[in-house]
This record gives C-alpha cells, structure tokens and sequence, in this order.
C-alpha cells in the first residue's frame, strides 16, 4: 500500500500540463494511460516531481521532500499519457428534423380511492347490448352508487359483429352521462382495445370504444369518461369477477381520474404519453462518430441509401446484426495502429444485391462475414467475404462467430498443437477464448485459461475447465498457477491478448517447439524482443491483413465455418445483446470493460417498409 494522499497524487498529475504539447486555447486535456504505476510508502512533505518521457508520455513521482535521491519514491507513475479532448468538426451530418411520434405506455401509479361507494357494474350483452334503467329513462342512478362502470368486450371469444351491438349500447350510457346532471363517475372497461400491449393482444374490433370515449371528452370536457383496458379475459373468469377485481385494486368510486387512458393487466398499470419515434421508423440508420477519442462520442444517425448498383464482386447487405471486436472499441478510442476504418466489421445479414461475378451467395440469402462499416441498417462487402448461413444459427448467432472463429482457426493453422499437448488461452472468457476452448476440445488438446473476474472463472468451470484457471490480473500468480498445472511440463501452443508480464511468463512457459499466437494489438512485443525468444516460435496473427492480402482464402474459411456450423459441429457463442438505438453506447462500455462473457451483439432494427394490407381510413 501506500500512504500519498490521493489528493497530492492527483496535484502532482497536474505539473504534466507543463510538459504537453503546446494545444490550442480551450482545448481540455484528460488522462488516458499509465505504461506502470508502482505505489510505496513515503514520509515527510510530499514532493511532486515531472518529467518528459518521450513525445507525449511523461512521468510522474511523489516522494519526500527531504529525500537525498528520488530513486525510491512514494508513488511513481510512468509513461503517463493525456490526451485532447477533441470537440466535433465543424462539417458534420445534419440532424433531420422530427416529425414522426408514437405512443409509449409507460408504467405509473394510480392512486386508489379511499372510502369508496359501491359501483354499479353494467356488463354489455352479445347481441343485443346492455342499457340499465337510468339510461334509458335519461335519469341519475341512486345516491348509493359512488360510480358507473360499463364493461364491453371483456371476453376472449366475443365477435367482432358483437361489438357493434355494444357499443351502440355504451354510446346510450355516455350520452345519459353527459347530459345528467349530478350523475356520478363513470367508466368504460374494455379489453385490448387500447393497443397497448406489444404481444399482439389488441382487439381492433373493440377500438370504437376508445373513439366514443375520446369524443365525449372533446364535446364535453366536464363528462371526463375515462376508460380502462384489461387484458383478454382468460377462460373461466366472467365479466364480473375480472371487473371486481380492478375495482378492489383501484377503487373505482373516487371522483374522476386524471388519466382518461390507463391499461391495466392485474398487476401494473400504464399510462400513454407521446414519445419520439425510433429513428429506424423513418429509414435506415447508422452509428456514427464526429472524432475518436471516446465512446460518448457515438451516436445514432439516418442513413442515406445507395441507389447504385453493386460493381464487379461486390455484395450490398441489409445488417441484422454485429458483433462487435475489442478491434472496434479500440477503434473509437483512436488507439488503433493504422487506418482501421469505420468500426463494425462481423455481421449477419440479408444479401440484397450482388454484382458481376458472384455466384456462391444470391439475393435474398441469409449470411455471415465482414462487412463494411457494418453498424448500420445497409453496409456493403466484398462477395469473397461473405458465406451464406442456413438455419442453424440465428442471426445474433451467425454474427459472433466470423473474427473469433477464424481468428481461432488461422492461429491452429501456424501452431499445430498435437492431440494431448498443452495449451494455454488468455482472456479465456471472451469470444476468442471461448472459441478456441471449444476447437481445443474438438482436437484434444488440455487447455487452461486465465480471467479476472470470480464469476467468469467460475463460468469457466461448467465449461470444463475446472481447475485449469489463472489469474489475469496478477502476472505473479498466473506464473505460479501456470507451473504448478504443467508439473514440470511444457506448453505446446499459447493463443495471447494480453501485454507485459503475462507476454514474457507465457514464453517462459513454452517448450523449445511451441508456438506463441499474438493477437493482441497493444503493448506487443517489439522485433528486438522476438529475437530474444529463442526455440519457440513467434506468430503475430493478423486476421484484417489475412482478409486484405488474400480474400479467396478468407472465403473458403468463412465457408467452411458455415457447413460446420451447418453439421451442428459448432454453435454460436454466449452473448450479451444491446439494439442499436437504444443502447449502443452501452454495448461499447461493457466491452471496454471487460464485464461481458463471451461476445457482445449489437442487434439492428428492421428498416423495411411495411407492405400495406388492406384498407386505412384516417378520420379527424
């Protein structure tokens, strides 16, 4: 432990601005990385010290203020790196204006009456409807009575030509009601007629109910007439009984409500209220950023659709869904080597059109494969990058599989770890370490794996590795773990995301004819330090160069992958699915996190028109 003050730490963070880079007036500079932080104890006066470690790293220590030397400082950060908070360019896409709303129902609390009166309960009929005497002599009802509640089409099996009959019926009811003076509350109750649920329970026939009711309220404001919607009646409760039992949860006797709509199902209720409409509604959309730098700068936008027609080789592709990569994560935040391009790449998809020179997928077949800035409703690709998928697999399925697979794939090609060997999995409860832990079972060999978190190593052992998990957070204990499940054994093959101690422990691991994967893209060894490790062999793989250099053989992986897939040999991974407009953000940090277990899928809402079905009549 240490005992600066984290208030001292902090302010000894603040002499680096010194040091940066000359910025622009107003620019903010944020802390982004720390290469190695080493935290000790320390007497006396702080002391802050700051220094320049290369272009924009600098280092930082606090140590005594009386100390002879600063070779044993309190706490020492090094390769400390900030970076500009970068505000939007000017030119960015234009926001369409919003014209488009639908009705959410949203669930509230209604507050139910105290003292309540009895209610008189009037239940429609089939055929011929349901007057009671006070409608049809146009006089009030009791004083007993503290409300009026008129039930059309509760049951499940009413007909459509019935509701006719009762809402001629209710229509008499709201009529007296209205011109009546000193009449009590009254309420409609109806069934499904409101829409607001999302299971495909609404009951279009019953709808009139709700056209009475929002009339009456426009011609005459003081008649309020609320209406209440209830689920189907489910077979063997009446009419009363479902109505009593709304009476008993909200009290229908107190004086007015003020929601004229409400849907109640037994246990919730819900109220309408005007929302914005998903962007989706009006067209294809996609994710868009105005600068790296940071996940917040994600946002959903309209997307323009592309008329032309696909050139030689080429497929156009309707998204259903993306797997998302730490590639894309690493994309957002800038810290990407190269030019990575838009972030999105595995996606499941609908071929929608397909240019000269393609034959292995056609228009209208369901596949798997790299697309182009795929976080969207429309991408486009290479043919050669796509396999057409069957059923076997899902679309949220299909999409975890085409970088982990073949990234699994191309690293077992160079290795060839043999049937019994060894073979250590870093990262072991993401995409690639699940991945490679199931084609590791398929060709027999003992793999052990390291997570961080408890839960992960404990999902680790229902999948089999129980006993065979390592630390990913101590480069110590790993060491330790790892020799001691060796038993003075080699590794055959090591499959590595990580950096720093967990690179140079993993070699120490490996016997003299081993193979060492790199996937990572950070913190890598250098080729100085390749040339040190000698008798394992060093295989940096790099599936996004594989795709680039050679396509053809990218297809006949990704194809092979499908018939797999379509053997029922392999199977999709676990996920964690977020949709697009509502929660893309939130995707990206859960897997900047490293808080998910297996892959993290972006699921893209269905932009396609609807093909209208018979006839639509707007009124009023």
């Amino acid at each position: 432990g240490t005992s600066v003050h984290p208030a001292d730490l902090d302010g000894s963070l603040h002499l680096t601005a010194l040091l940066a880079e000359a910025t622009a007036a107003g620019e903010i500079r944020l802390p982004f990385s720390v290469g190695e932080a080493a935290l000790t104890d320390v007497s006396g006066s702080p002391w802050p010290v700051a220094e320049r470690q290369g272009a924009n790293m600098t280092g930082v220590w606090v140590g005594a203020k009386d100390a002879k030397s600063a070779n044993s400082p309190g706490a020492r950060l090094s390769n400390f790196e900030t970076r500009v908070l970068k505000a939007a360019p000017l030119a960015t896409p234009a926001r369409k204006s919003t014209h488009l709303y639908v009705t959410s129902w949203q669930t509230t609390t209604v507050p139910a009456a105290e003292d309540a009166k009895a209610a008189l309960v009037i239940c429609a009929s089939a055929l011929a409807g349901a007057t009671s005497s006070f409608s049809a002599a146009g006089t009030a009802p009791p004083t007993s009575i503290g409300s009026v509640v008129y039930a059309v089409g509760l049951s499940a099996g009413a007909k459509a030509s019935h509701s006719l009959a009762g809402l001629m019926a209710a229509f008499d009811v709201a009529r007296t009601h209205t011109i009546t003076r000193s009449t009590p509350p009254m309420w409609m109750v109806s069934a499904g007629a409101l829409a607001a649920r999302s299971n495909g329970t609404s009951v279009s026939s019953h709808a009139g109910l709700m056209g009475l009711t929002r009339q009456a309220r426009s011609e005459a404001p003081q008649s309020q007439l609320p209406i209440i919607d209830l689920d189907v009646l489910r077979p063997g409760m009446t009419e009363l009984a479902a109505v009593s039992k709304l009476a008993g949860k909200l009290g229908l006797g107190y004086n007015g409500t003020p929601e004229p709509e409400m849907a109640f199902d037994g246990s919730s209720q819900r109220v309408p209220r005007l929302t914005e409409a998903a962007g989706s509604l009006g067209g294809p959309i996609k994710l868009y950023f105005d600068a790296r730098g940071a996940v917040s700068n994600l946002r959903v936008v309209s997307q323009e659709e592309d008329d032309s027609e696909p050139v030689h080789g080429e497929v156009k592709l309707h998204v259903g869904a993306v797997g998302l990569n730490f590639r894309d994560v690493l994309n957002v935040l800038g810290v990407y080597p190269g030019d990575p391009g838009p972030p999105g790449g595995d996606c499941a998809v609908h071929i929608t059109a397909a240019g000269t020179g393609v034959s292995h997928v056609r228009v209208g077949d369901a596949a798997l494969g790299h697309g182009l800035a795929a976080l969207a409703s429309l991408s486009k690709s290479d043919a050669r990058l796509m396999a057409a998928i069957t059923d076997s697999l899902s679309f949220e399925q299909a999409c975890t599989l085409p970088t982990t697979w073949c990234t699994v794939h191309m690293s077992l090609l160079a290795a060839r770890p043999a049937a019994g060997h060894d073979v250590l999995l870093h990262a072991g409860a993401g995409g690639v370490g699940l991945t490679s832990k199931e084609y590791c079972h398929f060709i027999g060999n003992r793999a052990m794996a390291n997570v961080g978190r408890p839960y992960k190593h404990f999902y680790l052992h229902k999948m089999g590795l129980a006993g065979r998990t390592l630390s990913s957070r101590d480069g110590g204990a790993f060491a330790v773990g790892a020799a001691k499940l060796l038993n003075k054994s080699r590794l055959s093959w090591v499959l590595n995301s990580l950096s720093l101690d967990f690179i140079s422990c993993s070699f120490a691991l490996l016997g003299q004819s081993g193979c060492f994967s790199e996937i990572g893209k950070r913190s890598v060894w250098s080729y100085d330090q390749r040339a040190t490790a000698t008798g394992a062999k060093y295989d940096v793989i790099a599936l996004d160069s594989a795709m680039a250099i050679c396509p053809p053989w990218m297809n006949s992986v990704l194809r092979l992958l499908s018939a797999r897939a379509a053997a029922g040999v392999l199977h999709g991974l676990p996920m964690q699915i977020f949709n697009l407009e509502k929660n893309a953000l939130a995707a990206f940090r859960t897997l900047q996190g490293g808080t998910n277990t297996g892959k993290v899928v972006i699921r893209i809402p269905k932009t396609a028109g609807v093909t209208p079905r018979g006839a639509h009549l707007l009124s009023g």
